[in-house]
C-alpha cells in the first residue's frame, strides 16, 4: 500500500540442535535494506517479537492500531509509491545488502 510493505511470511529454521539459525532474521534484514533503498517508509513486520528489535533491526518499534490505520490511510494517497522491482532489471544479489547493513546503518 503506498509506501508501506508488509510481508505476510517470514522464515526461519530450527537446527539439529533445537536453536534457530538466523537465517530468517538475515532475509528480513536484507529486505528491510533493500526496501529503505527503494523508498518505502514502512516495514510492517507483523507482530512484536524480542528479535525483530536486535542486530541490524535495532531502531525498529512497534506501532498500535490507531496509528497503523493512519500511516496506512497516508500510504494509500501516495501518487507515486515506490516499487521493489529494481528500477534497472539487474539481479538483487543478498550478500551485498547484508554485507552493507551495517555500514549505511
Amino acid at each position: 500500500i503506498g509506501a508501506i510493505y508488509s510481508g505476510f511470511s517470514k522464515f526461519y529454521l530450527r537446527t539439529d540442535d533445537k536453536r534457530y539459525s538466523g537465517v530468517g532474521i538475515m532475509l528480513s534484514s536484507a529486505l528491510g535494506a533493500w526496501l529503505c533503498r527503494r523508498g518505502f517508509k514502512l516495514y510492517a513486520m507483523g507482530q512484536d517479537a524480542p528479535y525483530k528489535s536486535q542486530g541490524v533491526l535495532r531502531e525498529s518499534y512497534t506501532i498500535g492500531v490507531e496509528q497503523w490505520l493512519g500511516e496506512v490511510r497516508v500510504a494509500r494517497g501516495v501518487a507515486d509509491p515506490p516499487s521493489i522491482l529494481p528500477s534497472d532489471d539487474a539481479p538483487i544479489l543478498v550478500q551485498d545488502l547484508v554485507a552493507r547493513l551495517d555500514v549505511e546503518g
